[in-house]
């Protein structure tokens, strides 16, 4: 039995080397090909061509395809597992609670006000933001976002007062929603997942292809898994914006890109926004980016990397924490199954990434190698460890 158990355990560890080798050579003979792929723009802006395809079928470079699946894969069939062994016998408890109270199958919406304006202050959404006395709120744009089901969240205005933390005014397309948590969770949600949020992936994809056709390695960690996450999830079956399975989040795919590319999300500036955690955070790192570029002499475009890096990692890490404790809806559904969809996409999608198989946090990155993404590490921990601590290189997931 003994020597059948060694033999197991040493095949286990050959498998592990063979991916680890892979995952290496596949990243480099991505790189390589990416520095190929497409042409160049001295401003670090796509030239026509290249519109034509930015954020919306970019050529596909396999290797990198191949790399990002090896790295990625296992870290994402962990998540499944802590969602089905953890997330989902608590989504089940609640079902059991609604049941035993109201006589029927079904599920309540959590978000208390509180809630709600933790999303709000720790999201895009609050840069363009105006404070009128102790209120401050923000109106949707009109925008071509569109759900398969589900209702377009265009026209959604909030008001929050910001010492009591409560919503003082909620219209949707001059509805009054105030006091339906559950529809403003969805909504609220919904614009960051689909509208707001994704202008960083859009400023990523443009950073990766500038340090790719400029051939910069110094930053070659933020080329690498970009433009083959954007294809996978614009692309693949199990997407959550694929209208083919069953846990689609029931966002129109072409919509979402027409919203994304062509409705910017401004920037108000305002000094009183200082005092919250976010806002403080993103001013000061992108100064420290900026500086930084000009310490190495690293000629790229500021605001596309400090999405690429800094905004997409913080982002993703504050919603995990203010929405994957809750139960809302995506789609405006009433049903079990929509708000369980929400879960998922909380738990499997939104969740920050610790990759297992290649290290991808700038503050673990070689300070040898990559001086500029530990200097960029060391400052940003002085003004906040946490936040500092899950950014990672580029838009990877």
């Amino acid at each position: 039995m003994f020597p059948f158990l060694v033999i197991i355990f040493s095949l286990f560890l050959l498998g592990i080397v063979f991916i680890l080798y892979a995952i290496r050579s596949y990243a480099i003979s991505g790189w390589k090909i990416a520095q190929h792929e497409q042409p160049s723009s001295e401003s670090g802006t796509p030239g026509d061509y290249e519109k034509k395809w930015l954020f919306a079928g970019p050529p596909v470079n396999r290797k990198q395809e191949i790399h990002l699946m090896l790295a990625h894969y296992p870290k994402m069939m962990l998540r499944f597992f802590r969602l089905m062994l953890y997330k989902g016998p608590q989504f089940l408890t609640h079902v059991v609670k609604y049941r035993i109270k109201h006589g029927k199958w079904g599920v309540s919406p959590t978000f208390s006000d509180e809630d709600l304006y933790n999303v709000f202050i720790n999201s895009p959404l609050l840069l363009m933001a105006n404070y009128e006395g102790d209120n401050i709120g923000f109106t949707i744009p009109d925008m071509p976002l569109t759900m398969n089901e589900g209702v377009n969240p265009a026209g959604l205005e909030l008001v929050f007062n910001v010492k009591m933390k409560t919503i003082v005014s909620a219209k949707h397309q001059s509805k009054e929603i105030l006091g339906d948590n559950g529809t403003i969770a969805s909504l609220l949600i919904t614009t960051l997942a689909f509208w707001a949020h994704p202008q960083t992936h859009v400023a990523a994809e443009k950073s990766a292809r500038e340090i790719a056709s400029k051939k910069i390695e110094g930053l070659e960690p933020s080329n690498k898994f970009v433009v083959a996450l954007h294809y996978g999830l614009l692309y693949y079956s199990n997407s959550p914006i694929s209208p083919n399975h069953s846990l689609s989040t029931n966002v129109n795919r072409v919509s979402g890109i027409e919203s994304s590319t062509t409705i910017p999300l401004k920037h108000v500036f305002d000094p009183r926004k200082m005092e919250f955690r976010y806002y403080n955070f993103l001013m000061q790192s992108r100064g420290v980016v900026a500086k930084h570029l000009k310490e190495f002499e690293l000629d790229v475009n500021l605001d596309f990397l400090f999405n690429n890096m800094v905004v997409h990692s913080v982002d993703h890490y504050l919603l995990y924490q203010n929405i994957s404790k809750e139960i809302w809806n995506m789609d405006g559904g009433q049903s079990i199954k929509s708000y369980w969809k929400s879960v998922m996409f909380a738990n499997i999608w939104v969740s920050d990434l610790d990759n297992i198989l290649e290290e991808e946090k700038i503050g673990k990155l070689s300070a040898k190698k990559y001086p500029f993404y530990n200097a960029v590490y060391n400052d940003l921990a002085k003004a906040d460890k946490e936040l500092a601590d899950c950014i990672l290189a580029s838009t990877s997931f």
